[in-house]
């Protein structure tokens, strides 16, 4: 049963309860309430934050974690390396930033 008078718990449930129809997806929905839990208790306080197990803390990094990979390509993980100074070249496939180079041909 959930404690809609709660909202730390009421908003997660909502949008899990609102996801999965919306996006078709039971999973998709599950992943936007884990992440949407552990933000809200983490924004909460101190009180609220020790509703939160560790496993709950993983859960949200790697549901969260999918969701940039998916919105941002296949170089995504690179460019967060790279903190955002990269120069990419389609052409050559050749990836610079601050701390190294890659280069795809080399390989």
């Amino acid at each position: 049963k959930v404690d809609f008078s709660d909202l730390c718990q009421g908003i997660p449930a909502f949008i899990t309860l609102i996801a999965m129809p919306f996006m078709y997806s039971i999973s998709e929905g599950i992943a936007l309430g884990t992440i949407s839990f552990v933000v809200i208790n983490v924004l909460a306080g101190p009180e609220k934050r020790k509703a939160i197990s560790p496993v709950m803390y993983v859960l949200a990094i790697l549901f969260a974690a999918k969701y940039f990979v998916i919105a941002g390509g296949d170089h995504f993980l690179l460019d967060v390396l790279c903190q955002g100074f990269v120069n990419h070249s389609p052409a050559d496939e050749k990836f610079q930033c601050e701390v190294g180079v890659h280069n795809k041909q080399n390989e």
